[in-house]
């Protein structure tokens, strides 16, 4: 309000109009506890949770029993080494997409369902897209995990990044054009992804569960292209702000999971206390 006190109109007209058009993209970041639904003192258990994590190779000691204890219907894992003995206990447990023949692990999804058809969307890499479909009940349901192009951002470019080292290095110049020009690329390269996926999406004969890690915000291309007419569980039942990688000041909400219209949502709920890995455990329950 610094401009209309000192009477510069067009400057305070300009600001006004960014700040009502932000205000329609508050709920993709803010959830106000206001809009939540308190009829329900529990959450009944014939509603389907789904889960969707990263967890940075799957090595770390008790990850499987942390998953089992949450006890997800729909596994959606991402960065998943198979053959660790967390996803040994898993697969024991789920039925999984894991194809020997054709792929070698990293994004899986892992289903109490039976699994009626699986694959990878064509003209991605293996790791990037994978679906199933899955019989449930008297319905057909197609989940679909993701793992998109990473910003290639590595800890020593976050060190230099948020300890300013920039201002005391002589090579500054060129790390900061080389992280820039990483992150121009690598945002090239989720949005021809997401262009393939949304073409994916728009196929689908059922109603459609998509999981993972965008490696991007939700104002970004990439988001908004692959959520399309789709839910988000964190617009509809989320309560304040939710973060998803463990990164200093807590502002990255990567990781989604978003639900065809007809699907609802009852709850969404981040587990910012678990410690297997860099991202954190999205988990939902919704209701066909």
């Amino acid at each position: 309000f610094y401009w209309v006190v000192r009477w510069k109109w067009y400057r305070a007209t300009a600001m006004i109009v960014v700040v009502i058009i932000g205000l329609f993209y508050v709920s993709r970041y803010y959830k106000f506890e206001i809009d939540r639904d308190y009829g329900t003192s529990y959450i009944e258990r014939r509603y389907t949770k789904v889960m969707t994590y990263n967890v940075y190779e799957g090595v770390s000691e008790g990850l499987s029993d942390y998953i089992k204890k949450h006890n997800p219907d729909i596994l959606c894992l991402q960065e998943m080494n198979i053959g660790t003995d967390n996803w040994n206990a898993l697969a024991e447990v789920y039925k999984t997409t894991y194809m020997p023949k054709t792929g070698t692990g990293g994004n899986q999804i892992l289903s109490k369902y039976r699994i009626i058809r699986n694959g990878n969307i064509a003209d991605l890499p293996r790791k990037s897209a994978v679906w199933a479909d899955l019989k449930m009940r008297d319905d057909t349901i197609r989940v679909v995990s993701l793992h998109l192009q990473s910003t290639a951002i590595s800890p020593e470019d976050t060190q230099f990044i948020e300890k300013h080292e920039y201002l005391r290095d002589n090579n500054n110049d060129g790390k900061i054009r080389s992280i820039i020009s990483r992150l121009v690329e690598n945002n090239r390269k989720r949005a021809a992804q997401a262009e393939v996926i949304a073409d994916f999406l728009s196929q689908s004969p059922y109603k459609t569960i998509v999981c993972g890690d965008f490696n991007d915000v939700p104002l970004s291309y990439t988001y908004n292209r692959i959520a399309g007419d789709l839910d988000d569980t964190f617009s509809k039942m989320a309560n304040g702000i939710a973060y998803t990688y463990n990164i200093r000041y807590h502002l990255l909400r990567i990781d989604n999971i978003l639900v065809s219209p007809q699907i609802e949502v009852v709850s969404h709920e981040v587990d910012n206390e678990a410690d297997y890995s860099d991202h954190y455990p999205v988990i939902s329950r919704v209701k066909f």
